[in-house]
């Protein structure tokens, strides 16, 4: 089991944990989940986490770069429309990867966070959930019945398929976030998703949390192999 990352600034705690699934490790695979968040000076931010694509020869450098360019747009998107902003960061993250997009298929979900709005940004499977105040957004694949293909950054994606939520509140602090890959969002109750929210935004503050964390994602084992991403932020200001 990995350690817990905890990075603790002025007037935010981040948390992530990232853990090899069963699958990979009796296929001798990698963790194919990637992370990463950016807080700049002006108190703008971004958080990620992206699951390479098992099937594709190049997954774990996708997701890597799906991070990358998530972080690196969080200025350039600052005023960008939603289509403007599925435009910028698939574009971006084709050029990094530079060719044969398809070997480097990866799901990502996002959120930016600027001083007068926010962006909750996915594609494929995973969630982005956002508490603030009394209000509880969670934006996540919705089941399909009739289809189980992944869809994921690739040489194209069905426009649909990337979903951008914009969000203007009239007080944007103090907020509480989380981003996971579908080793753990699938294992969710969509339906008491508020309450999983309200109990993990009290929970981070006891110091017993991390191993509470360690021991919970452990459990999930048991009901999937795929590899695990939770990455939990509390942000009081800017």
């Amino acid at each position: 089991m990995s350690d817990v990352i905890i990075k603790e600034l002025d007037k935010a705690k981040i948390m992530v944990l990232s853990v090899q699934g069963e699958n990979h490790k009796k296929n001798g695979i990698c963790n194919q989940d990637s992370y990463s968040f950016k807080i700049d000076d002006s108190g703008n931010y971004a958080f990620v986490v992206a699951d390479g694509v098992s099937t594709c020869k190049f997954a774990k450098q996708g997701a890597d770069k799906a991070c990358e360019t998530v972080c690196n747009m969080l200025s350039a998107c600052a005023e960008l429309s939603e289509e403007e902003i599925k435009q910028t960061v698939f574009s971006e993250w084709k050029k990094l990867v530079g060719k044969s997009w398809n070997d480097y298929g990866t799901t990502i979900n996002f959120l930016y966070g600027y001083s007068d709005r926010l962006v909750m940004g996915k594609v494929g499977d995973g969630a982005v959930l956002v508490k603030n105040g009394k209000n509880t957004s969670f934006l996540h694949e919705e089941s399909d019945f009739y289809t189980s293909e992944t869809f994921a950054l690739g040489e194209s994606i069905p426009k649909e398929r990337f979903k951008i939520i914009l969000m203007r509140y009239e007080k944007l602090l103090p907020i509480f976030i989380i981003l996971m890959t579908d080793g753990i969002e699938k294992e969710l109750n969509s339906e008491k998703i508020e309450d999983f929210a309200d109990y993990i935004n009290l929970a981070i503050e006891n110091p017993n949390f991390v191993v509470e964390l360690k021991d919970w994602v452990k459990s999930l084992n048991n009901k999937n192999g795929d590899d695990k991403t939770i990455l939990i932020c509390k942000i009081e200001g800017r």
